[in-house]
């Protein structure tokens, strides 16, 4: 179970020089991270964003905290990362 936290620009922003292209030939460009935790099923339904997070940190030893990059070298690359479910909460942020 992860906990993604990221910003997505467009080129041209003040937070250029810390992003990287989302995907080759994006438009977009991020900078994210993810908290690893023990595998923990999601509930159904509507999921809280401030009880979810309280709720991993105060149950669940942290596992490792990752950086998360677009790698799409053919053999040589770490691969990408791949979701199988999720919840997402987002907003827009000034800089």
């Amino acid at each position: 179970t992860t906990l993604i936290v990221g910003v997505a620009v467009r080129p041209g922003s003040r937070m250029d020089s810390f992003m990287r292209p989302l995907a080759p030939g994006s438009e977009l460009l991020g900078h994210f991270h993810a908290a690893a935790f023990p595998y923990r099923p999601l509930r159904k339904g509507v999921i809280d964003l401030t009880e979810s997070v309280a709720d991993l940190f105060d149950g669940f030893a942290l596992q490792s905290v990752l950086h998360l990059l677009a790698d799409s070298r053919e053999i040589n690359g770490v691969g990408e990362s791949e979701f199988y479910r999720g919840a997402l909460w987002f907003g827009p942020a000034e800089f």
